[in-house]
């Protein structure tokens, strides 16, 4: 089996819904040959790079909502990252609404859970130019809707 998306599940209206991932890892765990192809693998981020010009993972960060597969692949990468609370792990911080910030100990607990150690954490996320230099802006694509993030609610996460 080849899977393209190794996402485990994503989020629709607050719901979360099973993807490609998860089925993989079921038959994988039947004994069945999986070949994952997408986050975390560093090729993904690699290709990224190139496609974008960029020789250096220090010039790049990757933005995303999964710390299995967003942020456990920009670590691998050494890229940095921006982990987006409001995402698939939601419940699990205990948010009930989007911008909602989530406490210090419930990203350290998950973070620790998936081996995964964002460096910076957003209750939300919108595409907003933070005054970059000229090319340097970020780039994500998200399957969420957008939201206003004050960039003073940017968190340095120092584990």
């Amino acid at each position: 089996m080849v899977v393209a998306n190794p996402d485990y599940v994503t989020v629709e209206a607050r719901d979360l819904r099973v993807m490609p991932g998860t089925l993989a890892a079921k038959y994988e765990s039947l004994g069945g040959e999986v070949k994952w192809m997408g986050k975390p693998d560093k090729v993904i981020y690699t290709s990224a790079m190139s496609l974008a010009g960029v020789n250096n993972a220090h010039e790049c960060i990757t933005v995303g909502d999964s710390l299995h597969h967003d942020i456990k692949g920009a670590n691998a990468s050494r890229v940095a990252s921006a982990f987006i609370t409001v995402g698939i792990h939601a419940a699990e911080l205990g948010l009930d609404e989007i911008g909602e910030t989530a406490g210090d100990d419930a990203i350290d607990s998950l973070c620790h859970k998936h081996g995964s150690y964002p460096t910076y954490v957003l209750p939300s996320f919108t595409w907003y130019k933070l005054g970059l230099p000229l090319g340097k802006c970020i780039t994500c694509v998200s399957e969420h809707g957008a939201e206003t993030v004050d960039s003073r609610k940017v968190m340095q996460y120092n584990q």
